[in-house]
């Protein structure tokens, strides 16, 4: 026994006292690409696919993205673009890649680069969604930035919606720092892109870049975010298996030695690796002691000659305390003060060190101060773009959506072949090379063509009812080109000929009615969608329970495909006012009901349906509407709700109260237990109970306490559905 516990203690010892770089792997982050398949595979069901990618586009189980798309039956993978090196990444950076035909898959594969920036009408015109795929760097200087930024371009500029499937910033998204350029014009009279106008640390994750961008760009865009992610991780810390970004960029080495090697003297980096920083008219050594002078956190610097030319190779000994870009600053700086200001032959003596030492560090602040405010700006207008905080490993975002909402396309027809349209030049044939590209195969080829042969594109109207919503006059969705099938009769099972039928678009379940005697638990949440809206559904998934969403109508822009998931997974919808405003809504029927139809229109534009689930802002008993109805109608006699209770209904909805509460609204501090002890006190002995809840962004302990609630009622025997505009109501005023 006593052995054993020494051994447990020795153990536990080693654990704590373990080296912080040797990086024990942690719960891995989920990356977009895993999350869009996983929760929001609605964003590209039924839909042409073009993928932009390279090698470092793998999932979290080290697949390519390309082979899970192109195995994925409800989309169809029609294009794929890449950066300049092409999709493997694996030539030498003097060559470039040229566009070709991927032999396995019988698709394009079209690589930009200086001759073509950006996609093309004709490289787009046979996708419906555009998917972004590739793992930055984290800094200005990333060598995919470019084409990212003309990729959205080309987006907006052909009407196609594209879809970020984010991913960590390998350096971490906190530091932010650097010189910037704010203005369209430098100093010189140069133009200045909207990439060069980031820090050269800009601590944000490419879908956070997306969205930044895109104040400018106004592009359809979507960011399918990372679950699990913190902002105050590095690469390390994900749990992840890093792919390389580039030839110049193969391990994670390379990219935090990146923002510190960027801005070189002489550097003959192009040629070898990100961590030999280059020196000309200098020596390595003198270059070295300088910056070991300096003691940079986490790095170390020794004199190496590479091709015959002086340098120093960086060495980073504590990834979390290493800064990039301060790092490259000094040794930018440092190489100036070497061999543009004071070239000193042979070996510096100490007080030679710390004289060129003092006037660089000097110039380092002049540098500094002139940016800082520059910087601070863009610290500023970079907040309205983050995603993720530092909330532990619980934190699951919601997706983002920016820029035009997406009408949905009904495809009636596969992807014709050899068929470009009218209004889209034809483009010259493309070779076929295999996969990977031979670096034989890469001389320049005749511009590319889009024509695939191959799949058909998937779709099936979603014909099953959505709980809670109805619509007895639904308006078709317009369709590209309708078939000209003819209809010998009103209800007749449409028989085509003979041909594989394509896997249907998943649709919603309807909800199973309970059985009589039976305890039900009807699980509501007002207020969303929000932030927490995808961990709520991810545990709803989980124990295969239906729900009810009362949304507010000014929650719905920009939260489309979480709504969409909401339906597709079986929960009812329910409308709880546009604006949630007690003193705008409880003024007169008027103002309630024109408040309700904005709430209605905005929904039913997502779902395509309309909802007769009704949920009164503070329920149909609330005290405020007292205070909030118009006194010159309305006093302690005659009081607002009853009318609104009786308009509700003559309008043909049903309202919904809850006869067990949370507590989740009663103190901004609850806690887990609050919400567990409210809702086990509030049973009593009820057959059917509505459970009040909140989905909003400060309700992060409501998503907490839910698991271990669903749980707790399942013991005393409870089943759960999502409510029915014909289900009996619990109603404080009926």
């Amino acid at each position: 026994m006593r052995k054993g516990l020494l051994f447990f203690s020795l153990l536990l010892m080693l654990m704590l006292v373990s080296d912080k770089n040797s990086f024990a792997k942690p719960l891995a982050v989920k990356l977009g690409d895993d999350v869009l398949l996983a929760k929001y595979s609605q964003l590209i069901d039924g839909k042409r696919v073009g993928l932009f990618t390279n090698q470092s586009g793998l999932n979290g189980k080290g697949q390519s993205m390309v082979d899970v798309l192109s195995s994925y039956k409800n989309a169809t993978l029609t294009t794929l673009f890449a950066p300049r090196y092409g999709l493997v990444g694996s030539v030498p950076t003097e060559i470039y890649v040229k566009s070709y035909n991927h032999e396995q898959l019988g698709i394009p594969v079209y690589v930009l680069d200086d001759d073509t920036q950006k996609p093309t009408p004709a490289m787009l015109k046979n996708i419906d969604v555009l998917l972004y795929d590739i793992q930055s760097a984290g800094t200005s200087w990333d060598p995919n930035l470019y084409s990212f930024y003309d990729a959205m371009m080309a987006a907006m500029e052909n009407n196609k919606p594209i879809i970020i499937l984010d991913r960590p910033n390998p350096i971490g998204g906190i530091t932010v720092e650097g010189p910037i350029q704010l203005r369209d014009v430098d100093s010189y009279g140069n133009i200045v892109g909207e990439v060069t106008k980031l820090p050269h640390a800009h601590g944000m994750t490419i879908g956070e870049l997306a969205l930044y961008f895109n104040q400018k760009i106004g592009a359809q865009v979507t960011v399918v975010p990372m679950d699990y992610y913190e902002r105050g991780m590095i690469f390390q810390d994900t749990g992840l298996t890093w792919a390389p970004i580039s030839p110049n960029l193969p391990d994670i080495a390379s990219v935090f030695s990146y923002p510190a090697n960027r801005e070189r003297i002489g550097s003959v980096w192009g040629k070898t690796d990100a961590k030999w920083i280059g020196i000309e008219g200098a020596s390595g050594k003198n270059y070295a002691a300088m910056l070991n002078k300096a003691e940079l956190p986490g790095a170390t610097f020794s004199p190496e000659i590479r091709d015959g030319k002086e340098g120093v190779t960086l060495t980073i000994t504590d990834y979390h305390t290493f800064n990039p870009a301060r790092t490259g600053l000094y040794t930018f700086m440092y190489a100036k003060e070497l061999t543009e200001l004071h070239r000193v032959e042979g070996n510096l003596t100490v007080e030679q060190v710390n004289s060129l030492a003092l006037n660089a560090n000097k110039q380092i602040q002049e540098m500094e101060e002139l940016y800082a405010k520059d910087l601070e700006t863009f610290k500023q207008d970079r907040m309205k773009y983050l995603i993720y905080s530092n909330k532990g490993k619980e934190n699951r975002a919601a997706i983002v959506s920016t820029g035009p909402v997406e009408k949905e396309q009904v495809k009636e027809k596969p992807v014709e072949t050899g068929k470009p349209s009218p209004s889209t030049p034809e483009l010259a044939p493309l070779p076929t090379y295999p996969f990977p590209v031979p670096k034989s195969d890469l001389e320049p080829v005749p511009t590319p063509n889009p024509a695939i042969p191959g799949k058909e594109s998937i779709t099936k109207p979603d014909t099953t009812q959505t709980p809670g919503i109805t619509d007895p006059k639904p308006e078709p969705k317009p369709e590209p080109k309708p078939k000209p099938e003819p209809k010998p009769k009103p209800k007749p099972e449409p028989k085509p000929k003979p041909k594989p039928e394509p896997t249907p678009t998943p649709t919603p379940k309807p909800t199973p009615t309970p059985a009589p005697n039976q305890k039900v638990a009807y699980l509501t949440f007002d207020d969303g969608p929000s932030a927490i809206t995808p961990q709520i559904l991810d545990t709803l998934k989980e124990h295969n329970i239906k729900a009810t969403f009362f949304l507010l109508g000014k929650n719905v822009k920009g939260n489309e495909a979480i709504i969409k998931r909401m339906v597709q997974e079986g929960h009812a919808i329910g409308n709880h006012s546009y604006s949630h405003n007690y003193n705008q809504i409880y003024k007169s029927p008027e103002a309630f009901f024109a408040d309700l139809k904005k709430a209605e229109d905005e929904i039913k534009r997502v779902t395509g349906q309309k909802t007769l689930l009704v949920r009164f802002p503070g329920g149909s008993n609330n005290n405020v509407s007292k205070d909030a109805q118009d006194p010159k109608r309305y006093n302690a006699k005659k009081w607002i709700m009853p009318e609104l209770v009786k308009g509700v209904k003559e309008r043909g909805y049903s309202h919904f109260d809850w006869n067990v509460s949370s507590g989740d609204a009663e103190s901004k501090t609850y806690s887990v237990s609050h919400v567990l002890n409210r809702v086990n006190n509030g049973i009593g002995n009820k057959k059917e109970i509505v459970v009040l809840m909140h989905d909003a962004g400060s309700k992060a302990n409501t998503a907490k306490a839910l698991p271990q609630m669903i749980a707790n009622l399942k013991k005393q025997g409870y089943t759960f559905a999502a409510l029915q505009p014909t289900s009996i109501p619990v109603q404080f005023i009926k």
